[in-house]
Formats: C-alpha cells, structure tokens, sequence
C-alpha cells in the first residue's frame, strides 16, 4: 500500500503557472526578476516542496504594489513586490509570443 498524500503533499505537484488557449499567462501568484521567458518557468522543477526563495517562490509569493516602480521587498519575507511597469513588461514579452500575461488580484492590471 502506498501512502496517502496530504492536500500539503498534493500542493508540491500543482503548475506553477498555464498558458489557456496561446492567449492568456495565469498565475497564482506573481513574478520574479530572475525569470524573464517563459522557457525559464517551464524549466523548473516543480516536483518539489517550494523553496524559501528563488524563481518558484518568487512566482508563489510576489505581489502586485500599487505605486510601486520596478521591484521591491515583500513585507512576506518571500518573494517580491512589482509595480505595474513590470507587469506591462510581462505583458510585452508574453504577447510577443500570442501570449499576455494578466493578473486579477488587488485591483491591478
């Protein structure tokens, strides 16, 4: 008999991030300055409990700031903060790809 996994355990086989359609980038989460393709996301290893830093935890933790310019520090102790110029960033790589990027939480674009 095998052993059952916790909804903790079954977590750590979860996507960290989807591409719906070659339109739409969705994310739990947010984003992080050492990722900048989305080859590099797709490269990681996500079989894994999460790390306390580094590109998944960045993707798990960071949030959107308001009136943010660039990144920031994440009052979480993990991951990051961005402003709205780093989204539309995202956005611009992404859709270069008929990808965008998109995130609905908090209010920002």
């Amino acid at each position: 008999m095998g052993r059952r996994m916790s909804g903790t355990d079954l977590f750590d086989y979860l996507p960290l991030t989807a591409v719906v359609e070659n339109e739409i980038f969705c994310l739990h989460g947010g984003l992080s300055p050492t990722l900048d393709t989305l080859s590099h996301i797709r490269i990681l290893e996500r079989i894994q409990e999460v790390p306390r830093e580094g590109p998944m935890c960045d993707l798990l933790w960071s949030d959107p700031e308001q009136d943010r310019v660039g990144w920031g520090v994440s009052p979480r102790g993990a991951g990051f903060t961005f402003g709205a110029d780093i989204s539309d960033l995202v956005g611009l790589i992404t859709s270069s790809k008929t990808e965008t990027g998109t995130r609905r939480e908090r209010g920002c674009n």
